[in-house]
């Protein structure tokens, strides 16, 4: 259910590009406060790197827990 955030929050960051004409797959994204990884896991769809920031060393295991997650379900569709 968390991971509806991300993308809601990559919806709205693809509407903001597209109307300033603006290319919408960057090639680096820094998710400061990356918590769970609910951002980082869409995000890190149209980009090429991806950075994760938090204070808590367990946050960002589990962003990079949920990533993998993401990566293993998009390879086996």
């Amino acid at each position: 259910q968390w991971l509806k955030i991300g993308s809601k929050h990559l919806d709205l960051y693809l509407r903001w590009m597209r109307m300033l004409d603006a290319d919408t797959r960057p090639k680096k994204v820094i998710d400061w406060g990356c918590g769970g990884g609910a951002n980082a896991v869409d995000f890190a769809s149209i980009c090429e790197e991806i950075y994760l920031v938090d204070p808590s060393k367990d946050a960002i295991d589990e962003s990079l827990k949920q990533l993998a997650i993401r990566r293993a379900q998009t390879r086996a569709t």
